[in-house]
Formats: structure tokens, C-alpha cells, sequence
């Protein structure tokens, strides 16, 4: 049976607003599951995953979006996504030589 997705993303909306954001992300993931290559919906997941106080979680859905766009030669987008990593973990700057 295939996702409602706009019933997904109205739960999610309505617990973004409700700040319940960990929550939205979990709902977010089903549409992911469905397209995992929707990087929109990755830096989205990544957003809310950041703002609920989950950085490594975070961290994982941005590397994901910076490897993409640096295999596609994307560079100035994939050095956008890197500096958002490091906004949330300063240290992140170890294995990306």
C-alpha cells in the first residue's frame, strides 16, 4: 500500500508547530523510505534533527546531502552543507581530507 503523502507531511507540519520536532522527523523518515534520494527531504529531516538537540543525527543526513553534491560536482553546495556541519559539531573537521 503506498504512502499518503500528504497526510504524512500534515502530521509533521502539526508537530513542528507543536515543537515536537524529533517527532516530525520520524515522520519525515517514512516519506524517505519511499524516496531516499529526496535530498530536500534529508536536509529537512537534518533541520529538525538539529534543532531537537540531535547534532550526530543531523550530521549524518548533511554528510549524506554533501556527498552527493560533491560526487556531482556541486562543490559550492557541498561546502554550504559542510559548514553547516561544523556550526554543529566543531570537531567534525577530522576525516574530510
Amino acid at each position: 500500500m503506498p504512502l499518503d503523502r500528504e497526510k504524512i507531511n500534515r502530521n509533521a507540519e502539526k508537530l513542528v508547530r507543536a515543537g515536537k520536532l524529533k517527532d516530525a522527523a520520524r515522520e519525515y523518515s517514512q516519506l524517505l523510505k519511499e524516496s531516499p534520494n529526496d535530498l530536500i527531504l534529508i536536509n529537512k529531516i537534518g533541520d529538525l534533527l538539529a534543532r531537537a538537540g540531535k547534532p550526530a543525527e543531523a550530521v549524518r543526513h548533511f554528510e549524506k546531502i554533501g556527498e552527493v553534491y560533491s560526487q556531482g560536482g556541486f562543490f559550492l553546495k557541498a561546502i554550504a552543507l559542510y559548514q553547516k556541519i561544523l556550526k554543529l559539531v566543531p570537531h567534525a573537521s577530522d576525516h574530510r581530507e
